[in-house]
């Protein structure tokens, strides 16, 4: 009974409730109906809210019709009185909502309509108080003649291709018919991972018509905000454009389009030989396409397990060097840091690799810009060459741009040739090596305490100690002896030693005795017995007599 006593009165509660809601409700219907109306604009167009309806409102869209699918995502919060900028927008439809309280919002107590924005009726824009006029018009601002942009060159391409790499600077000429002086020449660039892009997002600063003519720079190297890094190897289309005043391109500017191959940047080196006799002798020229200021090269040993890196400049896409032990700073085993001295094994195969620097996004990880870096990437990828180079090679082709060649170091060798002297004489020392022309070869008589510099010149170096230069104790202790001579290049590679005398005076020369030649004897013919031959004769006559007597 209790519950039947209090249905009229809940009855009662609800028919209050429902007179208050329903109150905004059908104010809200009137004002509903009304402004569900459509307001037209035109793209360019300032719109200013507060005027004819008192509050800040919403803008939500693009839509594709009233009430319809979202084509494109925006929003914007104007206040009352301000103004809505719609030069950036689309056409479409937008619907523009008032901002009310919670309560009134849960009540649907807010006016609401839509916006069409359609396309912008042709603008002749104004420089000062005069009209930039593109072309002849007639009295009422149409057209009566065309005006255009001709591309007529597009520089810095890569030598015998109608390319570019990335990282160049793409020197864009032309000319304009029908356009005056200081308009503003601008352009667009187009590819399949990017919309577009224009020059402000490269860096580059817009040119204007000066004489008919116009000239203007691409940076391909600047890095794209929008981008993870700079531009993508791609074909892109490149509008150029006279920009007639309202922001962005418009199909009606005059324009005219090409296209820019972008490769990725390359580098080739050549040696002037192969086999090289010690570091000091390594003489490499290249070329490059992106504009690098510098390459890194890397001198490995595989067998050692050891690398090191020097970085070398780059002018106008070629460099040309020539290195010496000392260039190549630092030097890394797999292990880290080294000292060259502990490490460095001639009569050994190196191998030489070339590293572009190309730009952000493909640069070789430690990059050439700093190799005296030495924390993070430069230490960890030098660890990595000199552990095991084909590896660092395999890992690197598809995203770093390297060059490398075979290169034999030989085993290094000196000789020293040091005559004997008088004293009061100056010693000469000269000597011979296969070490490279300008080495510098350190030469020392040690017990005078005597070391002069020289350098080598086509395989031969000469030192002279003048004898006013050894010390007067030596010389007072007297100066016969034997002396070594020694030399050696500042890198500690080659090393030779000799001995040589100094001679108080210079010893006489014997006069050679001229030896006696023996006297052949002559044979001595025997003495013959004077009368013998007599007597032989006077026995033959009487055997004769006597055979004849005895036969009568």
């Amino acid at each position: 009974m209790s519950n039947v006593k209090k249905m009229p009165l809940i009855m009662a509660i609800i028919l209050i409730m429902s007179v208050f809601a329903s109150a905004p409700l059908l104010m809200s219907s009137a004002t509903a109906a009304d402004n569900k109306n459509v307001k037209t604009y035109e793209v360019g167009e300032k719109v200013t809210f507060g005027t004819t309806f008192n509050y800040d409102v919403t803008i939500t869209g693009v839509y594709d019709k009233v009430n319809g699918s979202r084509i494109k995502e925006y929003k914007a919060e104007v206040a009352k009185g301000d103004v809505w900028d719609t030069s950036k927008l689309e056409p479409g439809y937008y619907h523009v909502v008032q901002k009310v309280g919670f309560i009134q919002r849960l009540f649907k107590n807010y006016d609401d309509f839509w916006v069409e924005l359609t396309g912008a009726k042709e603008v002749i824009p104004r420089y000062g108080d005069e009209p930039a006029i593109y072309g002849a018009r007639d009295e009422a601002g149409a057209p009566v003649g065309v005006a255009n942009v001709r591309v007529e060159s597009i520089t810095n391409a890569i030598e015998g291709m109608d390319e570019f790499a990335l990282g160049d600077k793409i020197i864009v000429t032309g000319s304009v018919e029908g356009i005056p002086d200081n308009t503003p020449i601008r352009f667009l660039l187009k590819g399949t991972y990017l919309t577009e892009i224009s020059d402000v997002q490269l860096g580059a600063a817009s040119t204007k018509v000066q004489g008919g003519q116009f000239s203007f720079t691409i940076d391909t190297s600047k890095r794209v905000d929008f981008l993870r890094s700079n531009l993508y190897p791609d074909v892109y289309t490149t509008i150029v454009y006279a920009d007639q005043g309202l922001p962005g391109y418009q199909k009606s500017d005059p324009c005219d389009i090409v296209t820019i191959n972008l490769k990725m940047p390359t580098v080739k080196f050549e040696l002037e030989s192969n086999t090289v006799t010690t570091i000091g002798d390594i003489r490499i020229k290249g070329e490059t396409t992106g504009n690098p200021d510098s390459v890194m090269v890397w001198l490995i040993n595989e067998s050692a397990k050891t690398a090191a890196v020097v970085k070398v400049p780059v002018e106008n896409n070629t460099f040309e060097a020539e290195l010496s032990a000392s260039d190549f700073a630092p030097w890394f085993s797999d292990k880290g840091l080294i000292d060259p001295k502990d490490k460095f094994t001639p009569a050994t195969d190196y191998v030489l690799m070339v590293v572009h620097p190309g730009v952000n996004g493909y640069a070789y990880p430690s990059s050439a810009a700093a190799p005296e870096y030495l924390e993070g990437s430069l230490i960890t990828n030098g660890r990595l060459i000199a552990s095991d180079y084909t590896k660092f090679i395999a890992s690197v082709k598809d995203d770093d741009i390297v060059a490398t060649q075979p290169l034999n170091i030989e085993l290094p060798y000196m000789e020293l040739d040091v005559p004997n002297v008088i004293a009061g004489e100056d010693i000469v020392i000269s000597g011979t090596t296969n070490l490279a022309n300008e080495t510098v070869v350190l030469v020392e008589i040690p017990a005078m305490g005597l070391m002069k510099n020289t350098k080598v010149e086509n395989g031969q170096f000469k030192v002279a100690f003048p004898d006013a230069d050894i010390p007067a104790p030596i010389k007072e202790r007297g100066l016969a002896g034997t002396y070594n001579a020694t030399a050696r290049d500042i890198d500690n590679i080659a090393y030779a030693q000799a001995e040589f005398d100094i001679l108080l005076e210079e010893p006489v020369a014997e006069e050679p005795v001229a030896e006696e030649k023996p006297v052949a004897e002559q044979p001595v013919a025997e003495e013959e017995t004077p009368g013998f031959g007599i007597f032989v004769a006077i026995a033959g006559l009487l055997a004769v007599a006597y055979l004849v007597v005895r036969k009568r």
